[in-house]
């Protein structure tokens, strides 16, 4: 009867575990993309306000707003890919009375910006490598680039691995809580179920008159 007991409350231990770790997975994930979208939100309705009101004229004016937007929701918005987006919502949603200047000094920045800093949302070790391509390619020197390259595909390979893990485990979040929860209520059931509450009454009775008799 205890090996029951416990096997149940071992089930129901792991099934526990996996409830915990797969609600994790899936709330730290739609806290995320919560948090971007309202990021985003936030930024293109204070830049339009700023344009309406004439306070925007260089990319400072709106990078000190994208770097406050940042901070207080905890995320890592790119100017260029931020501004590409809001060129869009100008276009389709907001009624912006300037448009046309603000469409003009938006694209110019984001010209500037990919002149200055290319490959700037690209990660440390494959901008790099992009930057040396680029180079050769300026000065004609085309015998690295092919060892550059085989170099830049085996990066990206580790990379699409670890992405492929990562989009494996999102996926398999909310079901894994789902199960785990059905799981622990179906052993916890079981291990309820298993126990026979007289026997261990006549036990504890027979256990008292013999300490009695003694």
């Amino acid at each position: 009867m205890l090996g029951i007991w416990l096997i149940g409350d071992i089930y129901i231990f792991f099934a526990l575990i996996l409830t915990i770790v797969g609600i994790s997975v899936f709330i730290k994930r739609r806290k995320a993309n919560s948090f971007l979208k309202k990021g985003k939100e936030r930024f293109f309705g204070l830049l339009s306000e700023k344009f309406e009101s004439d306070l925007i004229v260089d990319k400072d004016d709106i990078l000190f707003l994208l770097n406050s937007i940042n901070r207080e929701y905890n995320i890592n918005l790119s100017i260029v890919s931020i501004l590409e987006d809001y060129i869009v919502f100008i276009t389709k949603i907001e009624n912006i009375t300037n448009v046309n200047d603000v469409h003009t000094l938006i694209k110019t920045i984001i010209a500037i910006e990919n002149q200055e800093r290319p490959f700037r949302n690209v990660p440390d070790e494959e901008r790099r490598i992009l930057k040396n391509i680029n180079d050769n390619v300026k000065n004609k020197c085309l015998a690295p680039i092919n060892s550059d390259l085989q170099e830049l595909s085996s990066i990206i390979a580790i990379r699409n691995k670890d992405y492929e893990r990562t989009k494996n485990i999102n996926k398999w979040s909310l079901p894994v809580a789902i199960i785990g929860t059905i799981v622990a209520v179906v052993f916890g059931i079981l291990s309820f179920r298993s126990i026979d509450y007289n026997r261990i009454e006549n036990s504890i009775k027979s256990a008292i008159e013999s300490s009695i008799g003694n």
